[in-house]
């Protein structure tokens, strides 16, 4: 039969002791672990510490972690080229602003020249229309321009008379209304004095308007050839700073124009102009009809100091009407003329003589009977 089992014995006081601070430590070891559960709804989300460094060399702060390195170089880098291409964006969209405010400023400007341009070049045209130009053969220089020598001869044995002023030659002093003036230029050059057939023409600014219609060609072609004479002369006197511009005309005008197509305008007397011009004028021919008033509002518009107007004197004769009208329009040109004829002069208050008187200028007449071949 099995004995019944032991009671383990009694514990002393020291195991009593031993055994408290055990179950004290377990408990306290416990209640440090344990982690209740948290209530629903109070839920909060995971967060993360650690160390971040900010970029402040940027417009914007850039942020990164200790080990992001690769990264934040990446996007230090990356921040000056966005605001650069953001600058040059900017400065591309303020260039293309002013570049369109430019051209449209210089649209509107080209309009506005072209508008005006395109006005005078109409008003011009519709009197220029159809103009002949230099077709015939050339003219021997030799024989008709010759030195100033031999056309001074030719003046005077021509048989030069002078109204409205001090005379052939005289110093440019200029009847204007039957007060004395004297003629003052408007161009950039300084006031010269030049000569056609014996009359003074004072400015800086000189327009010779001459006939070539068929009578021009009468006497063996004298009348014209004396006229390209004295012409030629007369700008072979002018200086560089002087303008001048030439207008043959008969029934229709011919205007001297280096610059075509572009409008005709006055002409400065540097050598190569006054080259194109001779060349113009030995080509020049008398043929057609006449019309002075064509070629004189032709003339008034080119604004010289000086009109230098030659003609036969043939019909058709200037009206009082048309003399009245030329006076009206006229702004301080000074209208010299030289009348061809034959023989004596037979009237001396004929439309040249008044048309001189009535703006300023002087009369001369020319016997072509009397001019040299």
């Amino acid at each position: 039969m099995a004995e019944p089992p032991q009671p383990p014995p009694p514990l002393s006081g020291l195991s009593w002791l031993v055994s408290a601070l055990i179950h004290a430590a377990a408990f306290l070891i416990a209640a440090l672990l344990w982690n209740p559960p948290t209530p629903a709804g109070n839920s909060s989300p995971e967060r993360r510490a650690g160390i971040v460094l900010v970029d402040l060399s940027t417009a914007t702060p850039e942020y990164y972690e200790p080990g992001d390195d690769e990264a934040a170089g990446d996007a230090a880098a990356a921040g000056p080229a966005n605001d650069s291409t953001a600058a040059d964006s900017t400065a591309a969209d303020s260039t293309a602003t002013d570049s369109t405010a430019t051209d449209s400023t210089a649209t509107d400007s080209t309009a506005t020249d072209s508008t005006a341009t395109d006005s005078t070049a109409a008003t011009l045209a519709a009197q220029l229309a159809a103009l002949p130009g230099a077709v015939a053969a050339p003219v021997d220089a030799a024989a008709v321009l010759p030195s100033r020598d031999g056309v001074t001869a030719a003046a005077a044995v021509a048989g030069l008379s002078n109204v409205g002023g001090t005379g052939s030659g005289g110093g440019g002093q200029l009847l204007r209304g039957g007060a004395t003036t004297t003629a003052g230029p408007r161009g950039l050059g300084k006031a010269t004095q030049t000569y056609v057939f014996g009359v003074p023409g004072v400015g800086s600014k000189f327009l010779y308007l001459f006939d070539r219609s068929a009578s021009m060609s009468g006497f063996e072609g004298r009348p014209l050839a004396a006229a390209k004479r004295e012409l030629a002369n007369s700008l072979r006197s002018l200086e560089s700073t002087h303008q001048f511009q030439i207008i043959f005309y008969n029934n229709r005008p011919s205007v001297f124009n280096p610059f075509a197509p572009q409008p005709p305008r006055m002409v400065f007397g540097e050598d190569k102009n006054k080259r194109l011009a001779e060349e113009y004028i030995r080509n020049m021919t008398a043929d057609g009809g006449t019309d002075h008033m064509l070629a004189i509002n032709l003339a008034l518009g080119l604004a010289p100091d000086v009109v230098f107007f030659l003609t036969d004197a043939d019909d058709p004769q200037l009206t009082a009407a048309e003399l009245a009208q030329i006076e009206r329009r006229n702004r301080g040109i000074v209208f010299n003329t030289i009348e061809f004829g034959a023989g004596p002069q037979r009237s001396g208050n004929n439309f040249l003589v008044r048309l001189a008187r009535q703006n300023g200028g002087q009369h001369a007449y020319v016997d072509v009977t009397r001019l040299p071949p």
